[in-house]
């Protein structure tokens, strides 16, 4: 495999993809292209050369997925750098220098661009304490939440950027967005 776009061409996910989501559509894949499956010698030829390329698709990008999750040890220093970081951050708020729900979304959203996705969820946090009703830091949490894979949490600041953009509390339940089907009796 030369490069992460073509392992996610293989595995027909998104470049963003999540990791829950590269390993759905692998599961899908190989279920589906497993050389077991066919009898006639060609389709078994062509389905084993097919099951190699998403097998080395899918251990490219878990390669990958590994190499950021040990970016983020090394880049916290093993957590003592993301402390520290929190708590020169807590030191700024209760300070005379108070930063502003949009300069801790500024200064997060850097932290996101370079990879420092804890902390960048720990300084939205911040910015939502300071501003509740601040949609776009729960929409960033949120986007975090969800290339990280917690999927759940993810939905829940999605939705609560939702109630804050029709006006509702951020603390009200918001309904999901998907369909619920009745059973008529």
């Amino acid at each position: 495999m030369k490069t992460k776009f073509q392992a996610c061409q293989i595995l027909a996910v998104d470049i963003n993809a999540t990791p829950a989501q590269i390993k759905d559509a692998y599961r899908n894949l190989a279920r589906q292209w497993h050389p077991d499956r066919f009898i006639d010698v060609i389709e078994k030829q062509t389905a084993e050369e097919r099951f190699k390329q998403i097998n080395a698709a899918y251990e490219y990008l878990k390669k990958e997925i590994e190499a950021i999750d040990i970016g983020f040890a090394q880049s916290s220093n093993v957590k003592s750098d993301f402390r520290s970081t929190v708590k020169s951050t807590a030191k700024r708020e209760s300070s005379s220098v108070h930063l502003t729900a949009e300069e801790l979304y500024q200064e997060a959203a850097t932290l996101g661009k370079n990879r420092h996705y804890e902390e960048a969820i720990v300084i939205l946090g911040l910015a939502i304490k300071l501003s509740p009703r601040y949609s776009k830091a729960y929409r960033y949490r949120g986007f975090i939440r969800s290339v990280l894979g917690f999927e759940m949490s993810a939905e829940a600041d999605f939705r609560r950027a939702r109630a804050i953009d029709v006006g509702l509390s951020p603390q009200a339940p918001v309904p999901s967005t998907s369909p619920k089907t009745s059973i008529k009796t």
